[in-house]
Order: C-alpha cells, then sequence, then structure tokens
C-alpha cells in the first residue's frame, strides 16, 4: 500500500519524553533525543572464510536527552540521581513517544548514569542526561 503524495509533518512538541512521574521539558534545539540499543547480533568468522553469527541477546540501550539549561527538568533530574546515589533505587520506567506518529521507546528500568557535563555561557548552554536502558523495546516509526 502506497501513500506516496501523502503530506506527514513531524513536530518537535509533539514528543513526550517521561522518566518516573518526570515529564521532560525545554528540550534542546536540535537533535534533544538521542537512543543507541546495543548489537544483537555478532559476526563469527570462520578460518576458511565463512561468516555466520552469534544472537547475544542484549536488549539494552542508552539515550542522550539534551535540555535547555534553564530546564525545570534538569533540577528534578539531579534531585532523583542524588536519591539514586544514597539508596540505590533510581531506576524507573523511561519512555519516549512520538504522538504524532509510531516511533516508541520504553524501558521498564532506567537510570541515570552520571550527571551532566556543566558549561555556563553568555550563550545559553544545553544540559545532556545519559540514562541506561538495560530492557529497552523500540519501534523506530514514521508520522502520520
Amino acid at each position: 500500500m502506497s501513500n506516496s503524495g501523502v503530506l506527514k509533518t513531524f513536530d518537535p512538541k509533539k514528543v513526550i519524553v517521561t522518566w518516573g512521574a518526570i515529564i521532560f521539558t525545554d528540550f534542546a534545539d536540535g537533535a534533544f533525543v538521542e537512543i543507541t540499543q546495543e548489537d544483537n547480533f555478532e559476526a563469527v568468522m570462520g578460518a576458511d572464510g565463512s561468516e555466520n553469527r552469534v544472537n547475544k541477546n542484549r536488549t539494552g540501550g542508552d539515550c542522550n536527552v539534551t535540555l535547555q539549561q534553564q530546564s525545570i527538568t534538569n533540577d528534578a533530574l539531579s534531585a532523583q540521581y542524588e536519591i539514586d546515589k544514597a539508596n540505590n533505587t533510581g531506576y524507573k520506567p523511561f519512555t519516549v513517544k512520538d504522538i504524532n506518529g509510531t516511533t516508541l521507546a520504553y524501558s521498564p528500568q532506567a537510570y541515570i548514569k552520571k550527571l551532566p557535563d556543566m558549561t555556563e555561557s553568555s550563550d545559553g548552554e544545553t544540559r545532556q542526561w545519559n540514562f541506561r536502558l538495560p530492557q529497552l523495546q523500540m519501534v523506530v516509526g514514521g508520522n502520520l
């Protein structure tokens, strides 16, 4: 079924990112969510040049979310990171959903790997939060 000629629109305002009860706001301009899934298959080479593969059964990935320096989401994430360091309970469900499309990424348990690097300048900076998503489920879809 072809839908060529049908106009579709990506709208950054329609990308919802949540971690537990925190709803992210004030994304940085440009790429603001980047998800990298681990390689599931690994090539195994034979002495005769044959190639096979091994299913590593990896389900994890990493997600970088880049926020504006002024975002209050930075405060909420910093507080949760400190709580996690104190009592090791900083894993929560993580979701990225394009509500104007079919793209979805979800992990039932995700945690902040470290605080973002911090730069202060007269230009207004960004904060990049890196999350570990141990059980990443992902659909890379299109827009409606």
